[in-house]
């Protein structure tokens, strides 16, 4: 699998390895997906693809995220936050908050809508 033309806003994760987020664009459109890196050694890296793909079709664009561990025993083990940009013509777009969970921090499941902000 070919790593994306484009990247932007990512940020890195170290656990058992380093563990590289990064937005990305599929087909669909620009900025649409987050993929994932993952290195031992943070100079050689192994790509996985898109991770999260956006939630909501109607959004614009997807931004910047974050990946932490939960502090709770017995819960899913990462969690990973992102935006969604929403454009409303005739007024400002507005920016919502999404959550992802995780228990390896390379298969992600979409949280529900309720928790977003």
């Amino acid at each position: 699998m070919d790593p994306p033309a484009h990247m932007w806003d990512n940020w890195l994760f170290q656990a058992d390895q380093y563990y590289l987020f990064f937005l990305m664009g599929l087909k669909e459109g620009p900025w649409n997906a987050f993929g994932l890196a993952t290195s031992t050694d943070a100079i050689h890296w192994k790509y996985h693809g898109p991770i999260v793909k956006q939630k909501h079709p109607e959004a614009t664009w997807m931004g910047t995220g974050y990946t932490w561990r939960s502090p709770v025993p017995g819960t899913p083990r990462y969690y990973l936050n992102f935006s969604e940009w929403f454009d409303d013509p005739g007024h400002p777009g507005q920016q919502k908050i999404y959550f992802c969970e995780s228990d390896d921090l390379i298969r992600w499941r979409h949280l529900p809508d309720e928790l977003a902000s």
